[in-house]
């Protein structure tokens, strides 16, 4: 792998001299390395072949994001193939644990993001992964038909083929039906989402400001990006009163919450186990009393 990776630094980004290198981890089937160059220093990944439309992807998200000039992203600088192998390299920056000042910087820069008008369309340019689920993304005008058709429903499909939970899926359909009450009278407006920013996708960097890496990228509506913030913890309550400065809690935020949870929730029901069903109960129980 290091002479692919190696070739790869020198034939895109013009590296001359490979001063230092090294492992540092594994995803489900890709693999991370730290390089350092003449060039500068570079996260890299690699996989198999078939894994190249995630790495265009991600590449693709990251520059979406960083395009907006609020968040810290990584400069994301070269996707593709070298012999048997994908590739995805952008920028290493080294990380820290949040501070007070990092997550209100993440509040802030967040909610800015998210007041940007880019499209009148929910969707994205290319499909992606929420974790190792694919996640559709048609250009849709309707946020309720996009977070219906391809968010709720896909998940709802996946668990009837992997886990014949046709129980769950018989819960799920009166929500379903209601989706367009949730949203009477609220104004929905598609903003770029950075789609899985749970704590492991989030740090500071050396100036204590927030970096977000790792996206399922799409246009969507913004309270879906704070369902996921709240699910497993991480984020103090400095992140969300600097967010809601700018961009204040509309009529039936929290009911809303449930709505934007239960996705996740049903994904990691499909990708790790029967052990978050409860959780997925959870949210339609609370849904279904609104």
């Amino acid at each position: 792998m290091e002479a692919t990776i190696t070739e790869t630094l020198r034939n895109h980004l013009h590296c001359a001299d490979i001063r230092d290198s090294r492992y540092l981890s594994s995803g489900t089937v890709h693999q991370c390395y730290f390089y350092e160059t003449d060039k500068g220093r570079y996260f890299i990944k690699t996989g198999p072949l078939e894994w190249l439309h995630h790495f265009k992807a991600e590449f693709e998200g990251l520059q979406k994001l960083q395009s907006t000039d609020t968040l810290h992203v990584p400069q994301a600088r070269y996707y593709g193939v070298n012999g048997q192998h994908a590739l995805l390299v952008m920028d290493f920056i080294d990380l820290y644990p949040h501070t007070d000042k990092s997550h209100k910087n993440l509040g802030q820069q967040l909610a800015k993001m998210h007041l940007m008008r880019h499209t009148e369309m929910y969707g994205f340019d290319s499909n992606n992964n929420i974790g190792s689920s694919s996640q559709l993304n048609p250009w849709t005008e309707d946020w309720v038909s996009f977070f219906r058709d391809f968010r709720l429903e896909v998940q709802i499909k996946m668990l009837v083929e992997k886990y014949q939970d046709l129980e769950l899926a018989k819960l799920c359909h009166p929500l379903l039906e209601k989706l367009p009450s949730l949203f009477d009278g609220l104004d929905v407006y598609p903003s770029l989402l950075h789609g899985d920013l749970w704590q492991g996708n989030c740090a500071a960097d050396a100036d204590e400001k927030a970096i977000i890496f790792d996206p399922a990228a799409y246009y969507g509506h913004h309270e879906a990006e704070l369902g996921i913030m709240r699910m497993f913890g991480g984020f103090s309550e400095g992140v969300f009163s600097a967010y809601h400065e700018l961009i204040p809690m509309a009529p039936g935020f929290k009911e809303r919450q449930w709505l934007y949870q239960l996705y996740h929730y049903l994904n990691h029901y499909n990708i790790f186990g029967e052990s978050y069903r409860g959780s997925c109960l959870e949210c339609i129980d609370s849904l279904r009393v609104i």
